[in-house]
C-alpha cells in the first residue's frame, strides 16, 4: 500500500473537512508551469472524411478504468436475477485505509442494489461459495491438490479451465470453521471423474458447468460442457450414483459428428480455445466456440449449427481468423483478423485488419456465418459489448458532475476529481459514509459550488459544499447529520442556481431548496406532499428569464397527475402550483398504461404540448383536456436532454427498435405521428452501455454534453447539432486581456499573466504557462494586473484595476476595438489606476498648444480641456509561451469623452486618435534607438484630419476606413458625389486645412453613389492591405481592387486620378444569398468585420455566413488567372481558416469566444445516412425543409458538400433540387400575396463549390481531376442530370467552378448541354437599367456583343453597346454567366473552342450562347487568318501557278526568263518555309491531334511537294545535262492539285462559301460506307473480267492485269462501254452476262444511290447553312488560334470579364408564339431524354439521339431552324432590315 494515502475525515468537525478542490502548489507564481494536456494524445485532423473520426477528435474521454474496472463477471442466463462481479481497484485511494486488498467482489441484483461485497487479495486460492439468503460465505480450498495424478498430468494450476477431470466434494456444515469460514476437507472426501481413463483412446476435455431451467428442477444432475474428439462441444448431464459410488454421463442432445456432409473433416486436432454461451428466457442456448486455429463454431439450442470451416465461408474468407468473441442478450459478436499473405509472384492477397462479425439471435435456428453482419472493428464498441449483459445490474459510480476543468465522480464513500487539463486524477477524499449525490450549483455571483449529499449508516443524510471557483481550503457544512432521509433530488435546468430535494423524517415530508448555499424549506402554498409524490426534472424553455417559467414538477403516481410549480416573485422559498395535468394512456391493445417513474418532463415551445419519458415509453401530452394524448412505446429511454427546444439527446437501452447507445433526434420528427418518420429521424451518435449507468448531462457554460459510454469511460462531446464548439475550461471573458490565433492554437492572456492555449479546431485545452509580470526589469507599477484593455467597460475591470480610478476619464460606453482579432498584433492596454503627473503639455502637444501668437496672451484651448495622462502599453502574444511588450507611452484621456478612439497601425508605427468629431489626429512613432531596453516612445503628430468622414465611420469599432498601415483612407466627396481614396502622406504639409491630398476617385464601375446608398457602401468596404481593398455594392457584387502605389509619378498638378486608370480588379464574385436589406437596416454592423449572429443556436445564419466567406475566398483565387496557367488555389491552412474561425463577438464580446465551423456533426451524419441507406430518398422527403436547407449549407471537411457526397445518386439529387425549388416558389407566392411582389425575396441556391482538391460535383461525375485527366469511369448520366439541375441557379453560383470542364461536357454531347448553355444567358439588376438606345452592333451580326466585368461600369458599358442616334429602340441586355471561355488569353477558351470545333451534331451551333461566343471571337480570328495565311497563300498560289504555267518550258527561254525563274524559285522557297513553320507550330501545339484533321494534310503537303519539285527543277536549271526523274512530273501534278485544294480551305472564312466547303467535307464523310461497298463491287467485277480476259488471245485481251480490269469496271460504271473485243473472247456469253450485271449494279443502282446520299447530305447542310457556317468558323478559330499573338490575346478583352449581348426587344416579341412552342417541345425532349437514360444509351452517343423523331427539325417559312427562337428572331430581323 502506498504511504501517500490521505487520512479519512469526519464530517462533524469543520476543521477536519476534506480539502476536496485544493491541490499542492510546489512552484511559485513566477515560475513556468506548463501542462501538456492534449498536444500529443489529442491531435486534431482537419481533413477528417468521416463523422466518426471527427467526433473522436472533438471528444474527450475520462478514463474511469484508471480508478477501477470490471475484471470478470458471471452472467449466462437471462432468468438470473443477480450477478457476481469482480472489480479490480487500481487507485489505492479508493480502498479503505484499514484494507489492503485490490479486488472487490460484489453481487448485484437486477434492481441495481448490492447484495454482497467483500475485498479480495490477488494471492488467495479459494473457491468462494455464497448463500444469498443469509449472505453466508464459505471458502473451499482448491481441489486439484488432492489428486495423486496431478503432477503427472497437469503441472500448471491454470489449466483447470481445460481440465481432463471433474471433482466432487460434499460440504458438511460441521467442518466449516466458524471464524474463518474455511471448509477444511480431506482427500478421502474428494471424488474425481477422469474423462480420459488410462488405457482408453479418448480425447475429451471438460469446459465447465452450465445451468438451465430444466436442470434446476433436477437437483441430482448437472449439465456439463465436454469437448469431443472432433473438437465439437457436447452437452452432457452428470449424475453421481451414491449406491455404486460412481459418475454417470449421458448426452443431453443428439450429436452429429463433423464427418457428416454438413461439416468438413479435420485433418488434425483443433482444440477449442474458448467457449461462450447465453441462455435466453425460453431456455434456448446460443453458443460460440473459438478453436486453436482461429476457426469458430456456432451453437443453437445445444446443437452445432454453423462453422467457419464450411466451404462457402472459406471461399469468401480464406485467410480470416477469429481472435475472441462476446455473447450479449441479442447477438454473438466475433473479432476477426485478416492476415497479410503473399500470393504468386509476391502479390499481396490481403492486408492485416480487424473486423467484427455480428450474428443476431433473431435468426434463431438459421443463425450462422451466412447471415452475419460485418463491420470494422472498434475498440470502444467492443468494450461496450463486454459489459452489455450486466448493464442493468451494476452502477459503479453512482453520481458525477463537472465544474470547469474538474470532473467529479463518487464511488461508495469516496469522491474523486479528474483534472481535464492535466489529464490525471488529482484528488480523492473519503467521507466515511456513502455519497448519495454530487451536484453543482451556481450562486448569484456566478461562482460554481460542488454540493455533496451523504447517506449515513442509518440512512440519514448530511450535506456539504465546496466553492469551486475560489478553491477554498475547507469544506462548508450546509446540513449536519440529522434524522431525515432524502427521497429525490433535482436541479434547476436552465441556470442551475437552485437544487430541490424531498426530505423525509418519519411521517413528515418536506420539499427543500438549496440556493446561495443555504437550505430553506419550500412553502408550497397549501400543497401537501406525500410518499407517493416524485420530484421530477423539468426541462423548460431556455429563452425565458429567471422566474418566468416553471421550476420543477411533482408527479403523483397513484392518480397519474403532474403538477407544475413556479417561484413566487420576491419570495425566495415560496412556490405556487401554476398548472396540473392528468395522464391517461392506452396501449395498442386498448389497455391502460401506468406511468411509474418519470425520467424527465419537457415543456416545449409547441403550444399546449408537454413531453415526458419513463424507462420504457415516451409520452406526448396536450394540456387541453379534450385532446387525446399520444404514446410512443418501447423506446427504452434511460436518460434524455432537450437542447435549443429543437433537438433531443438520449441514452437508450436495447429494444426492438433501437440498439443500445446515445441517440439524437429532432423534436419535430419525434412528435410526428408517422412511425417511419419517428424512427428514421433518430440517429445513433455513439455506442453507450446505458442500463443503470445512464449518465447524460448538458453543461451550458462549457457547451458540452457528458455521458457515460461504458464502465470504463466518460465521454465529453460538443453540442452536435450546432456548428459551434466552445473552448473547454475557458474562464469568463472579463478574466482575459486578449486572444490570438496562431497556427492550430488559440492563445489567451489573462490578467495574472498566464498564457493558456486551446486547440482552435476542437476547443481542447492544451497548455498553461504562468508568466507573472511583463518582465523582471519593470517594477510593480508595471505589473500587467493593473492594466486593462483600452475601451473596456469599468464594470468588466478586475478589482486591481479599479483602485483609485477616476470614472470621469474612462470612456462612456464600451468599445470592442481591442477585443476581437482586428488588433491581435497590437493589443493596447491602459493603466487607469495611476495618473501620470508633471507632464509638460507644451512639449507634449507641440503645435496643438497654440497660445495666440508671439505675445502668448491667449490661453491655449488644449490647456483648458480637463484631462489626465495615463500609461499605455502595446503588447502582442507571440506564442504559447511568450507575450511581448513592444512599447509603452504616455497619453492623455479627456474628461467625459464618449468618442475617444485610439487605433494602432498594423506595423505599429502610427497611431490614429479620434477625440471627437472634429479632433482627428494621426501620429508617427518616435522611439529611443540608443537604448534597446527602453521601450518608452513618443508620438509625433503628423497631421490633423479636418474632413474625416464621421458619417461613414460609425458602423464598427474597427477603423475600417483606414488602410492597415494608415497610408490611405476612404472618403466620400459630397460635392462630386464620388467615393475617393485619400492619401495620408506624412511628407506633405501638416496643419493646413487646404493641404495637398492625393485623391484616387473611385469610378462607377467600382462604387456608384448615384445608384447605391453612399453611407451603406462603407458597411461593405474593407482594406486587405495598404494597396488592396474589397467592396460590395448594393446588388451583392463583390470586387477586389488593387491600385498602383507609385505616387512619385503623380505630378502636383494632377491631384485627382480615376482609380481605374491606376488600379485593376484582381478578384470578384456575386455573394450568394446576401441579405442586403438586413445589412443596411442594422445600424452598428459591418459585413466583413462584425458577426451579426449572437445566438449560438441560429445555425442557418451562421452556416450561411460561412458559405459566403468560403465562396468569396475560393472565387477570389479563381479570378487570378493567366494564359495556360492554373490560378494558385487556397492552401490547406487557408481552407482551415475558412472552415474553422473564431467568433469573438458573442454578446458584444462579453461572452467567451467560440469556434465557428462550416458544418455540424448532425447534418454530416444525416448526409452519410442518406448516402448509405437504401431508404435515403424516403428519408430525405420526410425531412423538414429547414433541415434540408441546413444540409445544403454545410461545408464538410475537405470542402465537401452534400452534392459532392451524393453526386452519383441521381434520384436523390433530383428530389433535393425539387424540394428547394418548390420551397422557393412557395415563399415567393406568399410574398406576392402579401405585398403584391417578391422583389426582396432571396432565392435559396444549393451551394455548388470546389472542394480542397479543386473539384466540383461535376468533376466527380466525369471522374476528372483539375487538369482534365480521367481518373475513373465517367458517369455521363449523372453529369447530364446535374446540368439540368443547376441551370436555374443565380448568376455566379456555379459557373466558375465548372468552366474548366465545359469542354469535356461539350465533347460528350450530353442532351441537356444546349439547354444549360442557353440558361446561363441571364439578366442582372445593373444590366436591366440599360433598356433603351441605338445598338452599336458589329458587322455581320444584328446585335451588339461586348464584354464587361460582372459588376460593370454602367457608363463605360453604355458607350460600348450604344451609338448616338435619333432613333432608339427598347433593348434587352443579357450576360453570359460563363467566364473565360471567350477570353483568348485563357486556356479555358482554347479548350472550349477545340471542343465545339469537334462536335459532330451541327445543331449545337444553333445555340444562342455558342453563336455569341463565335461571333465575338470570329473578327480577330478572321483578321489574323487573312493576314498571316490567306494573303501569303494568294501570293504563294500566284507564284506557283506562274512558275508552273510560264517558266517550266511554256515560253522561250532567255536570260530574262532565267533570272525570273531563279527569283520565283527563291520566293517559293521562302513562302513554302513560311507555310511549313506555321504548320510546325500547329504540330507542336496539337501534338498527334494535328494529324486527325484532313485539312491539315492539305496544309502541310503542298509546301513539301513544292519544295521537292522546285529543288529538282533548280538542279536541272543549273545543270542542263541533268534529266528530271519521271516521278517529279507526278509530284508536280499532285502539288498543283493540292495547292488549289488548299485554296478551298480559305473559302471557309467567308459566310457565303463556308457552308459549301463544309458541305463538301460532309458529303465525303457521309459517302465513306457507300464508297467501301462500291469498291468491293468494283473489285469483284474486276476479278471476273480479268479471268475472262486471260482466256483470250493477246490481241483480244481487254484487261492485261488487275489494274486494267479495275479501271475497266470503273469506266463501265460511268458509261464507257467499249465492248469491241467481247465477241472474240472464248466465253462471249459469259462476258456479256458479267457486263450487263456490272452495268446494272454500278451504273444504275450504285451511282443513283450515291446521288441520293449526296442529295441527302446537301439538303441537311443546306437546311442548316447558318449552323454549318458557325461550325466552320469554330474550326478556324481553334485551328488558327496560334496566329493570334500573346499581346493581342491579352488586349482582346479585360481579364475576368463576361460576354454581354444587346438585342432589340421588338424583334423578340415577334417570336413569342415560337418561344411557347419551343418550351413545350423542350419539356417533351427532357422526358424523351430520361427514357433514353433509362435505356443506358448515354455511353454510345447521347447527343445523336436528338436526331430521333422527338427531336426533329422544324421548317419555318424563311429557313429551317432548330427549337431556338433566338435564331428565328435574327433571321426575321435581317429580312426586315
Amino acid at each position: 500500500m502506498s504511504n501517500k494515502r490521505r487520512r479519512s475525515t469526519q464530517i462533524d468537525d469543520d476543521s477536519t473537512l476534506p480539502n476536496l478542490l485544493t491541490f499542492d502548489k510546489n512552484t511559485s507564481q513566477h515560475n513556468q508551469h506548463i501542462t501538456e494536456a492534449f498536444s500529443q494524445k489529442h491531435k486534431f485532423s482537419t481533413t477528417n472524411t468521416r463523422p466518426r473520426k471527427f467526433l473522436n477528435d472533438v471528444s474527450f474521454s475520462i478514463p474511469l478504468n484508471e480508478l477501477m474496472y470490471v475484471k470478470d463477471f458471471c452472467y449466462n442466463n437471462q432468468k438470473h436475477t443477480h450477478v457476481p462481479i469482480l472489480t479490480h481497484i487500481k487507485k489505492l485511494d479508493l480502498i479503505p485505509e484499514q484494507d489492503q486488498r485490490m479486488y472487490l467482489l460484489q453481487v448485484w441484483s437486477n434492481k441495481g442494489k448490492v447484495l454482497f461485497e467483500m475485498h479480495l487479495q490477488d494471492e488467495e486460492k479459494f473457491i468462494y461459495i455464497l448463500k444469498l439468503d443469509g449472505n453466508r460465505l464459505i471458502k473451499v480450498r482448491d481441489l486439484w491438490q488432492f489428486d495423486q495424478d496431478h503432477e503427472n498430468d497437469e503441472k500448471d494450476p491454470s489449466a483447470e479451465s481445460n481440465s481432463k477431470r471433474i471433482y466432487m466434494v460434499k460440504i458438511e456444515p460441521q467442518l466449516i470453521n466458524a471464524k474463518t469460514g474455511i471448509f477444511d476437507i480431506t482427500k478421502d472426501k474428494v471424488r474425481c471423474l477422469k474423462l480420459n481413463p488410462t488405457g482408453e483412446i479418448r480425447n475429451l476435455t471438460f469446459h465447465g458447468f452450465i445451468e438451465n431451467q430444466e436442470m434446476q428442477s433436477q437437483k441430482d444432475k448437472i449439465l456439463c460442457l465436454i469437448e469431443l474428439e472432433d473438437n465439437q462441444m457436447s452437452f452432457q448431464t452428470l449424475q453421481y450414483d451414491t449406491v455404486q459410488k460412481k459418475f454417470e454421463l449421458e448426452f443431453y442432445k443428439d450429436i452429429q459428428l463433423r464427418n457428416s456432409p454438413q461439416f468438413q473433416d479435420c485433418e488434425e486436432r483443433d482444440e477449442i480455445k474458448s467457449f461462450l454461451y447465453h441462455i435466453d428466457q425460453h431456455d434456448c442456448l446460443y453458443g460460440v466456440a473459438i478453436r486453436k486455429s482461429g476457426m469458430a463454431d456456432i451453437y443453437y439450442n445445444y446443437y452445432l449449427c454453423s462453422s467457419s470451416t464450411s466451404n462457402l465461408f472459406l471461399i469468401n474468407n480464406l485467410l480470416d481468423k477469429f481472435q475472441k468473441a462476446i455473447i450479449t442478450k441479442q447477438e454473438i459478436v466475433l473479432m476477426q483478423i485478416q492476415e497479410q499473405k503473399l500470393g504468386p509472384g509476391g502479390l499481396i492477397l490481403l492486408v492485416e485488419s480487424l473486423k467484427e462479425y455480428k450474428l443476431r439471435f433473431k435468426f434463431k435456428s438459421r443463425i450462422g456465418f451466412d447471415v452475419a453482419e460485418t463491420n470494422q472493428y472498434s475498440g470502444d464498441v467492443w468494450t461496450i459489448y463486454q459489459h452489455l449483459n450486466i448493464a442493468n445490474f451494476i452502477n459503479q459510480f453512482n453520481s458525477m458532475t463537472m465544474i470547469g476543468i474538474l470532473y467529479i465522480v463518487s464511488f461508495d464513500t469516496f469522491v474523486g476529481i479528474f483534472d481535464l487539463q492535466k489529464r490525471n486524477w488529482v484528488k480523492f477524499e473519503n467521507f466515511n459514509r456513502k455519497v448519495k449525490k454530487v451536484m453543482r450549483c451556481v450562486q448569484k455571483n456566478k461562482e460554481w459550488n460542488l454540493v455533496v449529499f451523504l447517506r449515513n449508516k442509518n440512512s440519514t443524510s448530511s450535506i456539504c459544499y465546496y466553492n469551486a471557483d475560489r478553491k477554498v481550503e475547507k469544506c462548508n457544512i450546509l446540513h449536519k447529520e440529522d434524522e431525515f432521509q432524502i427521497k429525490s433530488i433535482i436541479t434547476e435546468w436552465y441556470n442551475q442556481q437552485r437544487i430541490y430535494f424531498i426530505s423525509m423524517r418519519g411521517e413528515q415530508i418536506q420539499l427543500k431548496i438549496i440556493q446561495n448555499m443555504k437550505i430553506e424549506i419550500i412553502n408550497l402554498n397549501g400543497f401537501q406532499l406525500s410518499q407517493k409524490h416524485q420530484l421530477v426534472k423539468l426541462i423548460s424553455k431556455e429563452n425565458q428569464q429567471d422566474n418566468k417559467y416553471e421550476d420543477f414538477v411533482i408527479f403523483d403516481k397513484e392518480i397519474q397527475q403532474i403538477y407544475f410549480f413556479n417561484k413566487v416573485e420576491g419570495m425566495s422559498n415560496t412556490f405556487k402550483m401554476i398548472s396540473s395535468l392528468k395522464i391517461s394512456f392506452q396501449s395498442d391493445e386498448n389497455t391502460n398504461i401506468q406511468v411509474n417513474k418519470i425520467t424527465a418532463i419537457m415543456k416545449i415551445q409547441v403550444p399546449n404540448r408537454i413531453i415526458l419519458f419513463d424507462d420504457k415509453n415516451g409520452y406526448i401530452l396536450n394540456s387541453k383536456s379534450d385532446v387525446k394524448h399520444r404514446i410512443i412505446q418501447n423506446i427504452q429511454v434511460a436518460n434524455v436532454l432537450l437542447l435549443d427546444q429543437k433537438y433531443l439527446y438520449s441514452i437508450i437501452n436495447s429494444s426492438e427498435k433501437y440498439e443500445q447507445g446515445v441517440y439524437f433526434q429532432s423534436l419535430a420528427s419525434f412528435m410526428d405521428e408517422d412511425v417511419v418518420i419517428q424512427e428514421s429521424g433518430s440517429f445513433k451518435l455513439k455506442s453507450a452501455i446505458a442500463g443503470r449507468s445512464c449518465y447524460l448531462e448538458y453543461f451550458k457554460k462549457d457547451q458540452r454534453i457528458v455521458y457515460q459510454s461504458d464502465f470504463q469511460t466518460i465521454k465529453i462531446v460538443p453540442i452536435l447539432h450546432r456548428n459551434i464548439i466552445s473552448f473547454f475550461g475557458m474562464k469568463k471573458r472579463s478574466k482575459y486581456l486578449g486572444f490570438k490565433s496562431i497556427g492550430e492554437d488559440l492563445i489567451g492572456l489573462d490578467y495574472s499573466g498566464k498564457l493558456t492555449s486551446w486547440n482552435r479546431f476542437n476547443g481542447m485545452l492544451n497548455t498553461q504557462l504562468v508568466i507573472g509580470s511583463f518582465d523582471s526589469k519593470f517594477d510593480d507599477d508595471s505589473n500587467i494586473s493593473k492594466f486593462s484593455v483600452f475601451g473596456s467597460d469599468i464594470k468588466e475591470m478586475q478589482p486591481s484595476q479599479r483602485e483609485n480610478i477616476d470614472e470621469n476619464f474612462v470612456a462612456k460606453g464600451r468599445s470592442t476595438t481591442y477585443m476581437k482579432d482586428w488588433h491581435s498584433d497590437a493589443l493596447l492596454l491602459v493603466n487607469y489606476t495611476q495618473e501620470i503627473k508633471n507632464v509638460d503639455e507644451r512639449e507634449f502637444f507641440g503645435s496643438r498648444y497654440f497660445t495666440g501668437g508671439a505675445n502668448q496672451i491667449t490661453k491655449a484651448f488644449i490647456k483648458t480641456q480637463p484631462k489626465k495622462f495615463y500609461e499605455f502599453k502595446v503588447i502582442e502574444i507571440i506564442s504559447k509561451s511568450e507575450f511581448r511588450e513592444h512599447y509603452n507611452f504616455i497619453h492623455p484621456i479627456f474628461k467625459n469623452s464618449d468618442y475617444t478612439k485610439i487605433h494602432i497601425s498594423k506595423n505599429r508605427e502610427k497611431m490614429f486618435e479620434k477625440v471627437d468629431e472634429f479632433s482627428v489626429f494621426l501620429y508617427n512613432k518616435i522611439g529611443n534607438d540608443l537604448d534597446e531596453n527602453n521601450l518608452r516612445i513618443k508620438w509625433n503628430l503628423i497631421r490633423r484630419i479636418y474632413d474625416f468622414p464621421h458619417d461613414i465611420s460609425k458602423f464598427s469599432d474597427y477603423n475600417y476606413l483606414l488602410s492597415p498601415n494608415f497610408k490611405y483612407y476612404l472618403d466620400f466627396d459630397i460635392s462630386k458625389n464620388f467615393y475617393k481614396i485619400v492619401s495620408l502622406d506624412q511628407s506633405k504639409s501638416l496643419d493646413s486645412y487646404n493641404q495637398f491630398e492625393l485623391n484616387y476617385y473611385l469610378d462607377q464601375g467600382i462604387i456608384n453613389p448615384h445608384r447605391d446608398d453612399p453611407t451603406q457602401i462603407a458597411k461593405k468596404f474593407m482594406w486587405i492591405n495598404d494597396y488592396t481593398f474589397k467592396v460590395i455594392n448594393n446588388f451583392g457584387y463583390e470586387k477586389i481592387i488593387q491600385f498602383n502605389n507609385d505616387e512619385q509619378t503623380v505630378t502636383f498638378q494632377k491631384q485627382q486620378m480615376i482609380l481605374s486608370d491606376v488600379g485593376k480588379q484582381i478578384g470578384y464574385c456575386k455573394i450568394p444569398m446576401l441579405d442586403l436589406k438586413k445589412i443596411n437596416d442594422t445600424k452598428h454592423y459591418h459585413y466583413y468585420l462584425d458577426y451579426n449572429v449572437q445566438n449560438t443556436d441560429d445555425i442557418e445564419e451562421r452556416l450561411m455566413i460561412k458559405y459566403q466567406r468560403y465562396f468569396s475566398a475560393v472565387n477570389e483565387r479563381l479570378s487570378q488567372k493567366d494564359e495556360h496557367k492554373e490560378s494558385k488555389f487556397l492552401t490547406s491552412d487557408e481552407f482551415d481558416e475558412l472552415m474553422y474561425t473564431i467568433d469573438y463577438s458573442q454578446n458584444n464580446c462579453q461572452d467567451r469566444p467560440i469556434i465557428d465551423m462550416s458544418f455540424t456533426y448532425l447534418h454530416w451524419k444525416i448526409v452519410e445516412r442518406i448516402e448509405s441507406d437504401q431508404i435515403g430518398l424516403d428519408f430525405l422527403k420526410k425531412l423538414p425543409i429547414k433541415d434540408i436547407r441546413l444540409l445544403c449549407l454545410n461545408i464538410f471537411p475537405e470542402g465537401q458538400t452534400i452534392l459532392h457526397v451524393l453526386f452519383n445518386n441521381i434520384t436523390i439529387l433530383q428530389e433535393l433540387y425539387s424540394i428547394i425549388r418548390e420551397d422557393n416558389n412557395r415563399k415567393q407566392q406568399e410574398l406576392v400575396g402579401i405585398y403584391g411582389h417578391a422583389s426582396n425575396y432571396i432565392k435559396f441556391n444549393i451551394p455548388f463549390i470546389l472542394n480542397y482538391k479543386k473539384l466540383s460535383p461535376l468533376h466527380l461525375c466525369l471522374r476528372l481531376n483539375r487538369k482534365g485527366h480521367l481518373n475513373q469511369q465517367q458517369n455521363e448520366q449523372a453529369a447530364d442530370v446535374f446540368l439540368s439541375l443547376i441551370k436555374d441557379d443565380d448568376i455566379d453560383n456555379h459557373s466558375r467552378a465548372i468552366v474548366d470542364i465545359l469542354p469535356n461536357l461539350v465533347e460528350l454531347e450530353l442532351p441537356r448541354m444546349g439547354i444549360y448553355l442557353e440558361s446561363r444567358i441571364v439578366r442582372t439588376d445593373i444590366l436591366d437599367t440599360l433598356n433603351r438606345g441605338s445598338l452599336n452592333h458589329r458587322k455581320g451580326v444584328n446585335y451588339a456583343i461586348e464584354t464587361c466585368l460582372q459588376w460593370p461600369d454602367k457608363k463605360q458599358l453604355t458607350n460600348q453597346i450604344f451609338k448616338k442616334s435619333r432613333i432608339e429602340n427598347e433593348i434587352r441586355v443579357e450576360m453570359l454567366d460563363i467566364p473565360h471561355i471567350h477570353d483568348l488569353f485563357t486556356h479555358e477558351c482554347v479548350n472550349f473552342a477545340e471542343a465545339i470545333s469537334k462536335v459532330e451534331d451541327i445543331q449545337i451551333f444553333n445555340n444562342k450562347a455558342i453563336m455569341c461566343l463565335i461571333d465575338f471571337m470570329w473578327p480577330i480570328a478572321k483578321r489574323q487568318t487573312i493576314k498571316y495565311l490567306f494573303v501569303p497563300f494568294l501570293v504563294y498560289l500566284a507564284l506557283f501557278v506562274s512558275y508552273s504555267n510560264v517558266l517550266c518550258g511554256q515560253v522561250e527561254q532567255n536570260y530574262h526568263i532565267y533570272d525570273a525563274k531563279i527569283v520565283i524559285i527563291a520566293l517559293l522557297y521562302v513562302m513554302s518555309i513560311y507555310l511549313l513553320i506555321n504548320e510546325v507550330r500547329q504540330v507542336y501545339k496539337l501534338k498527334l491531334n494535328y494529324f486527325r484533321s484532313i485539312w491539315n494534310y492539305s496544309d502541310i503537303s503542298p509546301p513539301i511537294l513544292v519544295i521537292i519539285v522546285i529543288s529538282f527543277h533548280l538542279r536541272h536549271h543549273v545543270d542542263n545535262s541533268y534529266e528530271l526523274p519521271s516521278f517529279i512530273i507526278t509530284l508536280h501534278s499532285f502539288a498543283s492539285l493540292l495547292v488549289w485544294i488548299k485554296f478551298l480551305y480559305f473559302l471557309r472564312i467567308f459566310r457565303t462559301t463556308g457552308y459549301l466547303i463544309n458541305m463538301l467535307s460532309t458529303v465525303l464523310w457521309d459517302m465513306k460506307i457507300f464508297l467501301l461497298i462500291l469498291l468491293i463491287i468494283y473489285l469483284g467485277f474486276a476479278e471476273a473480267f480479268l479471268r475472262l480476259a486471260e482466256s483470250s488471245e493477246e490481241e483480244f485481251n481487254f484487261a492485261k492485269n488487275y489494274a486494267y480490269a479495275l479501271v475497266y469496271a470503273f469506266r463501265l460504271s460511268i458509261g464507257d462501254t467499249d465492248t469491241d473485243l467481247f465477241d472474240d473472247n472464248k466465253q462471249p456469253i459469259t462476258i456479256w452476262i458479267i457486263f450487263i450485271l456490272c452495268a446494272l449494279y454500278t451504273n444504275i443502282v450504285m451511282l443513283n444511290l450515291l446521288i441520293a446520299i449526296i442529295s441527302q447530305s446537301f439538303e441537311k447542310i443546306n437546311n442548316n447553312a447558318n449552323q454549318a457556317s458557325y461550325q466552320e468558323r469554330s474550326r478556324i478559330i481553334f485551328e488558327n488560334n496560334y496566329l493570334i499573338s500573346k499581346g493581342l490575346k491579352k488586349n482582346f478583352c479585360e481579364r475576368n470579364s463576361y460576354l454581354v449581348t444587346a438585342r432589340i426587344i421588338d424583334a423578340q416579341k415577334s417570336a413569342q408564339e415560337l418561344e411557347e412552342f419551343n418550351q413545350e417541345k423542350n419539356s417533351q425532349n427532357l422526358e424523351n431524354t430520361q427514357n433514353v437514360n433509362q435505356q443506358n444509351i448515354f455511353p454510345n452517343s447521347p447527343i445523336r439521339q436528338s436526331q430521333s423523331p422527338d427531336l426533329k427539325l422544324v421548317r419555318m417559312p424563311t429557313v429551317s431552324v432548330n427549337f431556338n427562337f433566338f435564331n428565328f428572331i435574327e433571321i426575321k430581323y435581317r429580312s426586315c432590315s
